[in-house]
């Protein structure tokens, strides 16, 4: 037979997940909420907000090689630029839709359940930084205050 204690512990324990993903959504939405009003600061100073894109790089004609640079710790404000992803966060990693949701959810769960996530893939060409994968990671990192995160990064040799 369970004890009044023992039926409080399930309680908390199942009410636990449910708290952690409320908190998640209430960031997230907040998170998009800041960013809009970011977007809309930077608009009104004839500023872009948005993530540089590393398909304007490729395309300069102007990559001459890359190599593995390895596992660092980079800045979040050094990365600039996106290879794919540029309409899906702005220039602080701010979500700009609904779409990044779920997943967005599912990475702070897991930074909060103290989960090991791998580094994120950052290409780095000069001293700016783009993320390859990993934008939610860092969009959850922004999120918590972070200043720094791991990094598999590659570099790219770029022309004079």
């Amino acid at each position: 037979m369970l004890t009044t204690s023992d039926m409080m512990m399930q309680t908390m324990s199942s009410s636990q997940p449910f708290e952690l993903r409320r908190r998640a959504v209430s960031l997230f939405r907040r998170e998009q909420q800041s960013g809009w009003m970011h977007r809309l600061a930077a608009f009104l100073r004839g500023e872009c907000p948005a993530l540089d894109d590393l398909q304007q790089v490729n395309r300069s004609g102007r990559v001459r090689g890359s190599h593995y640079a390895g596992l660092q710790t980079v800045s979040l404000d050094a990365i600039q630029g996106s290879e794919a992803r540029t309409t899906d966060f702005d220039h602080h990693f701010h979500p700009r839709n609904a779409r990044s949701l779920w997943r967005w959810v599912s990475i702070f769960q897991a930074r909060m359940n103290e989960e090991a996530l791998p580094p994120v893939e950052l290409i780095q060409v000069g001293s700016e930084y783009y993320v390859r994968d990993g934008h939610h990671r860092l969009s959850v990192a922004h999120a918590l205050g972070e200043h720094f995160i791991e990094a598999e990064v590659t570099v790219w040799n770029l022309a004079r």
